[in-house]
């Protein structure tokens, strides 16, 4: 989808006017002054600041959604080649925190898209770090293979995320998540936009209607880091599955919430 893709009023919204009727010269003389407004030098009406319609807005958002799709495959891609293959795996600030070749490469196949399509807007990468211009409107936030440990094992519970936001809101998303198992390997394409829904696999999703926590199957995770946050999730882990039919980790954090987001549990 092009950048410059523009909306039609046939198929993206209907904008509807009011114009009020026109005051003669001795009609607005009887007012007086306007309070706050030169009555000789009115504001030019280029200065007037821009609003955008929701029409625009969701061009914008389709346009994001599009590219956050795009890189997230590009990202699948990296990961698909390597799944079944052996791995160069070392570890970050534990050794439980693992990183592969494969993060690396993934990281790298997703920015390209990114910067292919968006130079100016500033991203920030589970691998790299921050790049880009850090005073654009747009974050791009990149998990290039959430549950590398999963990945490492050959487990069934990793993804790739990317995600977008304007002025530290989220606005389009796309999670490819990997389930099966070693030679059977499928993929779960979720999608969602800022008031647009969300998909998995091009089919609407949504929460589940489950009220009460007796009934529902939830899913946690937890931190590398074993200090006292740590253990009072471990607790609150005892606590739910005690009042819940049961708690979930799943060990990718990105697939959890998807799980959620697609009525699971």
């Amino acid at each position: 989808m092009s950048a410059r893709t523009s909306c039609t009023m046939r198929t993206m919204c209907t904008m509807r006017t009011m114009t009020p009727r026109s005051r003669s010269r001795s009609e607005m003389a009887q007012d007086g002054p306007r309070i706050g407004r030169s009555t000789t030098h009115p504001r030019p009406r280029s200065d007037r600041r821009f609003r955008p319609t929701r029409c625009d807005a969701t061009s914008t958002y389709r346009e994001l959604q599009a590219v956050a799709e795009e890189a997230a495959r590009a990202g699948a891609a990296v990961v698909q080649e390597a799944v079944d293959k052996p791995r160069n795996i070392s570890s970050k600030s534990t050794s439980a925190d693992l990183v592969t070749e494969t993060d690396l490469a993934s990281e790298a196949a997703i920015l390209a898209v990114l910067r292919k399509h968006f130079p100016s807007h500033a991203i920030l990468g589970e691998e790299g770090g921050v790049t880009g211009d850090m005073n654009s409107e747009y974050l791009w936030c990149v998990d290039p293979l959430d549950g590398t440990t999963n990945f490492a094992h050959g487990y069934p519970s990793f993804a790739v995320l990317v995600a977008c936001c304007r002025h530290a809101t989220p606005v389009a998303s796309t999670v490819v998540e990997f389930a099966g198992g070693p030679g059977t390997w499928v993929q779960r394409v979720y999608t969602a936009r800022r008031n647009g829904g969300a998909t998995m696999n091009g089919v609407p999703i949504s929460v589940s209607g489950t009220r009460e926590l007796v009934q529902s199957l939830v899913t946690t995770g937890f931190g590398y880091d074993h200090d006292a946050a740590w253990l009072a999730n471990m607790g609150l882990f005892q606590t739910f599955t005690d009042v819940t039919r049961g708690v979930r980790r799943l060990g990718s954090a990105g697939g959890g919430m998807c799980h959620v987001g697609g009525g699971l549990g």
